[in-house]
């Protein structure tokens, strides 16, 4: 929308929202979600983050950005140096936190997110932009 500086799914109608995903399945992305069944949301983005280095690296990315949340970034960012130490040295992956304004990459995460936790017709319409689901949970 003009004047809009970021899209954030939970503010947008269903018809945006039906059109967004359709925007976006054209771009081509590759988006992999990750799963984790830990019931503390901390634990869980834990394992989620450690893991994303791992998938990073297997698919030669060399840059993760993260939506940027100040109550995470210094243990996010504990938790990136730690795995990164871990990775293929000849294949470096760069992060950042961003906020929405400054990353659209960001917004597709974010209607990803959203339309998986709705499930029913929206996790079906995303269906086609999920390359790939990993279950990291133990």
């Amino acid at each position: 929308m003009p004047g809009q500086r970021s899209i954030h799914f939970v503010n947008e109608g269903d018809g945006r929202r039906k059109k967004l995903i359709q925007e976006y399945s054209e771009l081509g992305i590759v988006a992999v979600k990750v799963i984790s069944t830990r019931k503390n949301k901390l634990e869980a983005r834990e394992d989620c983050v450690r893991a994303l280095v791992h998938l990073a690296a297997s698919m030669e990315c060399h840059s993760l950005v993260f939506d940027r949340d100040e109550s995470v970034i210094t243990k996010d960012e504990q938790w990136l140096k730690s795995e990164l130490r871990k990775v293929d040295k000849n294949a470096p992956i760069g992060f950042q936190h961003l906020s929405r304004h400054e990353e659209p990459i960001l917004w597709i995460a974010d209607a990803l997110a959203w339309c998986d936790s709705r499930g029913g017709e929206w996790r079906k319409r995303i269906h086609s932009l999920i390359d790939a689901e990993v279950d990291i949970s133990a």
